[in-house]
Parts: structure tokens; C-alpha cells; sequence
């Protein structure tokens, strides 16, 4: 579980889907709640992929330009999904 990772199970792509190591975004997530105390820094920054830090593939492929620029969430207002 390394720092940065989004509750010490993966990071973000630049078009803000958590990739998890072996899993890619093929992942579902669960909450729980628990006054269990927890290992780790749950306060350490988010981290973006590796492999998405000097690319712009998601940025130039987005019809609606809501991935890019130097934000790091993307524009859901903007986004088709949700259209």
C-alpha cells in the first residue's frame, strides 16, 4: 500500500478511474464504516498513474474537453455519461 493511493488501493488516471495494481480499472469498491484504527497516512495528497503523468491521450480523445488541462478531477458537468 503505497502513499497516494486511494484508501491504499490504487491510483488515478488522468480521466479519474482508480486503477488497481493487477486489476486495472476492473474493480469494484465497497465502503465500510469502522471506528477501527487504521494503518497509513489517510491524509497523504492523491497520486495520478505512472503512465498518465506525461500523457494526454484521454485529454485530446475527450469530445467534450472535460478531461485536461491542469485539473486534476474532471468536469463531470461536462462529461456525456451524464448527459
Amino acid at each position: 500500500m503505497g502513499a497516494g493511493r486511494i484508501g491504499g488501493l490504487g491510483v488515478f488516471g488522468r480521466n479519474n478511474l482508480v486503477y488497481v495494481d493487477g486489476m486495472g480499472s476492473a474493480c469494484l469498491l465497497h465502503a465500510y464504516a469502522t471506528d477501527a484504527p487504521l494503518a497509513g497516512d489517510p491524509d497523504a495528497g492523491l497520486q495520478l498513474l505512472r503512465e498518465c503523468r506525461h500523457c494526454s491521450l484521454c485529454d485530446r480523445a475527450c469530445p467534450t474537453s472535460c478531461i485536461g488541462g491542469s485539473q486534476f478531477i474532471i468536469d463531470a458537468g461536462r462529461c456525456l455519461t451524464l448527459s
